[in-house]
């Protein structure tokens, strides 16, 4: 994987993760690994030079276990 650095490129990859491959419902499982991009979050290096917050991370993990509590109940 390439890392660009910046907060586009960090909140781009949020999304990808997040919503776009659905891949935080898999992250108990994949979280220590270390090959290719599908493995953990791979948010590191834009939390190490401040393109992405915690707390941005924290939000986002909400809304999409609100998401997921909402299609579960239809």
């Amino acid at each position: 994987m390439h890392f660009i650095g910046g907060e586009k490129a960090a909140l781009g990859r949020v999304h990808e993760y997040f919503w776009k491959k659905d891949q935080l419902k898999d992250y108990k499982v994949t979280r220590n690994g270390m090959l290719g991009p599908d493995y953990s979050t791979k948010f590191s290096p834009w939390l190490a030079s401040g393109s992405l917050s915690p707390r941005y991370i924290c939000e986002e993990v909400k809304n999409f276990s609100l998401t997921a509590e909402l299609v579960s109940f239809a």
